[in-house]
Order: structure tokens, then C-alpha cells, then sequence
């Protein structure tokens, strides 16, 4: 919301800004107590705010003070943030339903004025008649009318978030969001895949993650994963790791408890079966069905046994999702999948936990299966600072190119993924304030990596992230500035290194359209083929259906670095060959609702 203040200057009100900082970013400060404060009269409209680390976010709570003290509509906010932000209350299930109530109600009387005072007035009227059977804060009702109405001024930017739940869950602490059925707190669900560590996914021994989701906590000692090979009859014996890591969060009213382990040393080529859960017999209902997935075969990658990757962006869960989420599950039972990357707005929570939840849920036929390689976007990072996403998505931490020792700094936002001929570079290019930001130590990560495995040879480099550095605007205007200023930010951070690099192609979401270009270095075209070209290509991948729709193009001509663009529903798959010193991608533009293909092409590179 700063951003959009700072690049459009469209908000009304300063006020608006502030009360935003006061409800956002003082919640994210509770979770942090007693890190060091900056100066109180930091100035949050500085192009300098766009600069700070993502975890600094926490030091606005400082500031509202300063702020409160000078503007006395805040103080209900300061307030609020001291009193009130201690988790639900013992009738919180209550409470949180009179809390949408009001909420719903509120966004009721904002479709009928557009009278800010009025409708603030309303509101709280509202909100005092509803709630006057119950013992609640008197400040409450005053910070109630100011938060749905900034969150409304959100959605006039396409951001189409569930405001209800927003304001009583997030910013009023008013909600509790079970992950599970109490009926069966310790049952696994929302199990998924992801490979482990940076080691090459092609190999005569390889690890695979899994991770999975219970209401309550399991038994230390009896928690983990247990596998065996079942490509040929007899199956193999079991083998077993029960030295789980778990973690939680409870941000939005979230309960639940996150766990994750490790199936070691794989055979290439074998088909495994594995379960998760609880093994102690003090505890029914612990343990999840059986699950099958497949180690790839040392020849992955060439011309007998092509490696085929699933690629998307901004899918979501809602209706729009359903014809994507069918047509891949029927993709991997059907084994025409190795795995899958997708770069940012995932489920499209928004702050919503149950949204994690649901999409969690609706894709385990797929996780389960694969690994599902993920990098954040706009909605996993914009509400809570990415928190969500960090805890539910174990993957890898990066390495230094010049050390080999883990980064842990980088929080596993970026990281490599080697598979046989090619090399995916899982970047991440999201603030918590909803601007692009690839941090210092990001940038130097990625030239220093790309570098490093162009010197080393061998492998294609393509490169992923949710923000794009070149695209075609859409109709919506705020696309204007993600296009125009964001973009020029990115290519200021990133450009420079895949061109270094010889990375041959760039794949990015955040728009809901596809959009594919000619290679391009600084804006220029350089090659009106894909034959190891001297630059990536870009590829805009946004479109297999989430929530808020695939808008129409700016009406106009393509960009001259323009080739292909479309607006169907859709995603990606990648077939990947190396023959002698090259490497060959054949990339296919999959119709969600048919399969058909709508667009097609071949990228080459001499390796």
C-alpha cells in the first residue's frame, strides 16, 4: 500500500496509509518483540522503504506510535494494536462470525455511497448494533469502519481479497481457522513433494521431501515417512525416517502443525510407495494411504527418455482453476509429468488461511505425486510478509557458488534446481509492501550462480520468478506501472547476469495472460529465432485461471520484442533433450479446458 501512494499518489488520504501500516504492519511486529527500533521519524513515503530487507517490516509498529500521537483518528488503531493483538477470545468462534457479519455489512454500505464519512459513520453503526450482545472493546467498532474501508480502496486496484475475513481474521484477531477436521486432528493431508537440497534430481542416488499437514502435533519418535520400492514384485522392504521437523504459525487465527522429512537414498528409475503420519499405537487415524511416485532414470533428459516439465504461474484454487488443476492431475496419473515449477501466486490466500488450506487440499492428487517446486509471488508475500508460504513450502536453501555452504539468510525464497540437462533458477522478486525487490545479496547469489554453471557447462540455464522484466500491458491500468517502472527495476537487477550467462529463457507470471518474446537484451531484439540466441527470451505464464480473471490487452500493437500473446486459460510443459553439446527445449502452450496446444516453439543451446 505504500507503493501505491508513492507511484500513483492516488489515495485520498495520507491517514489511509498510515491506518494500512498501523493494521498490517503491527501485527507482523507482534511476532517479533524486542528487535532493535529505528529512528520514529523513519519516513515511511521514502523511495528508500522499497530498499529495506522484507523482515524489517516489523519496525512500522514503532512508527504508528509517533503517527498516533500526532493524528488522533489513530490512536483507536494504536490502541487496538496493544490491547487487542493477543489471540482469539474463548468465544472466538462467535465472535468471529459477528465480526464478518459487520463486515459483509460494511461492504454493503460501501456499494451504496461513496460518502467516506458517511459511510465510516454507517458502519460503526452497524457494527455497535451488531455487536451489543456481546462483551467486546468499544475499539473494535472504531477500527472496524477504517479497516474495511482500506481494504476496499485495495480492491479498487484489482486486488480481490476476501475483506470479511481480512479485517476479522488478520487485522482484528477476531477468527480461528482450523486447518483440519477436529474429528481427526493427527490424520495427514495437503502431503506434497519437493526435492531436497541443490543436488541433481538425475542421479544414482536421490533424496525427495515430503511434507504434510495435521491439526494437532504427533508423537516425536513415531512422526515421519515410511517407503519401499515397488517396481517389481515382491515390493521391497520398508525403510523409514522418523526424524520429522515440524513448525506452525498463527498468523490469521491459523492452527495446525507443519511437518516435513526426508525418503534417502533413491535408486534412479524406481517406482516408490510411501505414507506419512503417526505410527504410535496410542493414536488412531494418524497415518495417510499409501502414495506412489516415480525417481527419475539416469537417460532423463535425452532423446530415449525425454525429461517433461509442467510450468505455471497465478493459479488459485475457484472455478477459474478447475479446468488447469483436472487437466494436470490426469497429466501425472498418466506419467507425462517429472515434476513441476510454479513461480508465485500460488493459491492465492491473500491472508486467508483456509484459501491455503482448500488449495493445498485440491492439489495433493498432484504434490503428492511430483515434486512441486514453488517461488513466491505478489499474493503469498503482499499479506503477512510471505510467512504462510515459508512455513507450508520446505524448499531448498541456496548455496554459496563460492563456498558450497548453505545460505540460511536467504530464507529458501531463491535456490537452483538441477535436473540432467538443465538448471532452474527458482528466484524471488516480491516485497512485503507488493513492489518487486531482489535483494543485494539475491542479485550477487544469482550472477555468481548462473556464471558458475554457464562456466561449468553442460546444462540449459533457465530462469523463473513471478514479476516480469519485459510484458505487454493489459487493459488494467495499474499493469501500466508493473510494465513500465517495476519492470525497468527488474531488468536493472537481472538482466545483466542472464545475458552474462547465456541464460536462455526467462519464465515469470503476475500478469494473467501468456506472452512469449524474441530474444532481448536492454529492449533491443537480437534474434528472431531461438538458436542459441545471445539473450533470453521471455515468457509470461499467468494464465491457467485464478480468481481474478484473465483481463484483454491494451488495444494496440504487439511490442516490436513482441511475438505471441493470448488470454486463454492455460499453462506450460517443457520437453527437455540433450544430444552431444546441445540442449533442446520444446515448449507447448497447453489449452486448459481441452489439451489442444496454442502455442509452440523450440529454444536451442550449445552447452
Amino acid at each position: 500500500t505504500v507503493s501505491v501512494l508513492y507511484w500513483w499518489s492516488k489515495m485520498r488520504t495520507v491517514g489511509l496509509l498510515a491506518l494500512t501500516v498501523a493494521l498490517l504492519a503491527a501485527t507482523a511486529a507482534f511476532a517479533h518483540e524486542g528487535a532493535d527500533l529505528p529512528d520514529p521519524d523513519f519516513d515511511w513515503l521514502s523511495p528508500a522503504v522499497h530498499e529495506q530487507e522484507r523482515d524489517s517490516l516489523h519496525r512500522a509498529a514503532h512508527h504508528i506510535k509517533a503517527f498516533a500521537s500526532r493524528h488522533s483518528y489513530l490512536k483507536p488503531a494504536a490502541r487496538f494494536a496493544h490491547t487487542r493483538l493477543r489471540g482469539p477470545q474463548d468465544d472466538a468462534n462467535k465472535t468471529c462470525l459477528v465480526c464478518q457479519e459487520v463486515g459483509q455489512a460494511a461492504l454493503t454500505i460501501l456499494k451504496n455511497t461513496t460518502d467516506r464519512t458517511i459511510a465510516i459513520s454507517a458502519i460503526a453503526a452497524v457494527c455497535k448494533d451488531i455487536f451489543k450482545q456481546h462483551e467486546l472493546d468499544d475499539v473494535v467498532c472504531n477500527v472496524l469502519p477504517d479497516a474495511v474501508i482500506l481494504v476496499s480502496e485495495l480492491l479498487r486496484y484489482r486486488f480481490n481479497f476476501d475483506v470479511p475475513n481480512i479485517v476479522c481474521a488478520d487485522m482484528l484477531h477476531q477468527c480461528v481457522e482450523n486447518c483440519c477436521d477436529p474429528a481427526t486432528p493427527y490424520l495427514p493431508q495437503q502431503i506434497h513433494l519437493s526435492f531436497d537440497g541443490e543436488n541433481d534430481a538425475v542421479a544414482n542416488s536421490t533424496n525427495m521431501r515430503v511434507a504434510w499437514t495435521t491439526l494437532k502435533q504427533t508423537t516425536a519418535g513415531t512422526t515421519g515417512v515410511w517407503w519401499r520400492d515397488v517396481t517389481t514384485s515382491p515390493p521391497g522392504m520398508w525403510s523409514a525416517n522418523t526424524n520429522t521437523e515440524w513448525r506452525t504459525y498463527t498468523i490469521g487465527g491459523w492452527v495446525g502443525v507443519l511437518h516435513s522429512s526426508v525418503m534417502t537414498n533413491l535408486a534412479p528409475g524406481r517406482t516408490y510407495e510411501y505414507y506419512v503420519g503417526d505410527s504410535s499405537p496410542n493414536i488412531a487415524n494418524a497415518t495417510s494411504a499409501g502414495i506412489k511416485f516415480k525417481t527419475l532414470p539416469l537417460n532423463a533428459g535425452t532423446d530415449e527418455r525425454p525429461l517433461n516439465v509442467l510450468a505455471l504461474a497465478d493459479m488459485g484454487f475457484g472455478p477459474n482453476a478447475q479446468p488447469s488443476i483436472r487437466r494436470m492431475t490426469q497429466m501425472v496419473e498418466a506419467g507425462e509429468v517429472d515434476f513441476i515449477v510454479h513461480a508465485g501466486d500460488i493459491g492465492y490466500a491473500d491472508g486467508n488461511q483456509m484459501f491455503w488450506d482448500r488449495f493445498m487440499r485440491e492439489m495433493q492428487p498432484i504434490m503428492s505425486r511430483v515434486a512441486y517446486m514453488t517461488g513466491p509471488g505478489n499474493h503469498e508475500c503482499f499479506f503477512w510478509n510471505c510467512s504462510a508460504y515459508r512455513h507450508r513450502f520446505w524448499m531448498p536453501q541456496p548455496s554459496s557458488p563460492s563456498t558450497g555452504t548453505p545460505l540460511p539468510e536467504s530464507g529458501a525464497l531463491f535456490y537452483r534446481v538441477y535436473a540432467g540437462p538443465i538448471v532452474f533458477y527458482m528466484l524471488d522478486s516480491e516485497s512485503a509492501l507488493n513492489t518487486p525487490l531482489v535483494s543485494d545479496l539475491q542479485a550477487t547469489w544469482v550472477r555468481d550462480a548462473t556464471a558458475q554453471d554457464a562456466a561449468t557447462g553442460g546444462r540449459m540455464l533457465f530462469a523463473t520468478h513471478h514479476r516480469p522484466l519485459y510484458c505487454d500491458q493489459e487493459s488494467d491500468s495499474i499493469m501500466d506501472l508493473e510494465c513500465g517502472d517495476y519492470a525497468k527495476y527488474l531488468r536493472s537487477k537481472l538482466e545483466q547476469s542472464y545475458i552474462d550467462s547465456s541464460v536462455a529463457a526467462v519464465m515469470v507470471g503476475h500478469l494473467h495472460n501468456y506472452q512469449r518474446t524474441w530474444p532481448v537484451a536492454h529492449e533491443n531484439v537480437v534474434a528472431h529465432n531461438y538458436d542459441n540466441a545471445s539473450a533470453p527470451m521471455y515468457l509470461v505464464n499467468g494464465a491457467p485461471g485464478n480468481r481474478e480473471g484473465n483481463p484483454p490487452f491494451k488495444p494496440g500493437n504487439i511490442p516490436a520484442w513482441g511475438v505471441f500473446r493470448t488470454i486463454e486459460r492455460s499453462f506450460m510443459t517443457y520437453r527437455i533433450v540433450k544430444s552431444a553439446n546441445k540442449v533442446a527445449l520444446d515448449a507447448k502452450l497447453i489449452r486448459s479446458t481441452t489439451g489442444a496446444i496454442i502455442d509452440r516453439f523450440n529454444i536451442t543451446k550449445f552447452v
